[in-house]
């Protein structure tokens, strides 16, 4: 994707899950062999949401929880899954887009679309 827009940038916004640990040295991995460091920022947990989320173009979760439905308050489309509330909450092509569980093609191809969609982000 930065091949595609070079400017895009990324906040990986909370701390590793507990039971998963290997999953954060994987993402540091994929970081790393993409050649993509200067594209991520990792901020930790945050406590500060919604002072956040006016400043970023869109939001993408690949799991369900309340940041749905605060990214939409806030009035930032979302990319999301099919699974749990975000399924319920995020009316496809208007609030944002919605995509099948496992599927990372299409949300690198939704990030440059919303990207690219100034309307949808409005």
């Amino acid at each position: 994707m930065v091949k595609k827009i070079s400017y895009v940038s990324f906040l990986i916004i909370g701390d590793p899950v507990e039971n998963q640990p290997g999953y954060a040295r994987e993402v540091q991995k994929d970081i790393e062999k993409h050649n993509i460091g200067e594209h991520i920022v990792f901020t930790g947990y945050r406590e500060d949401m919604p002072d956040i989320m006016p400043s970023l173009d869109l939001v993408v979760t690949l799991s369900a929880g309340s940041i749905v439905i605060e990214a939409m308050a806030a009035g930032r489309p979302v990319i999301g899954t099919d699974i749990g509330s975000a399924s319920e909450s995020i009316d496809n092509g208007v609030t944002g887009l919605l995509l099948h569980q496992d599927d990372i093609h299409a949300v690198s191809e939704a990030i440059i679309r919303l990207l690219h969609d100034r309307d949808m982000r409005a």
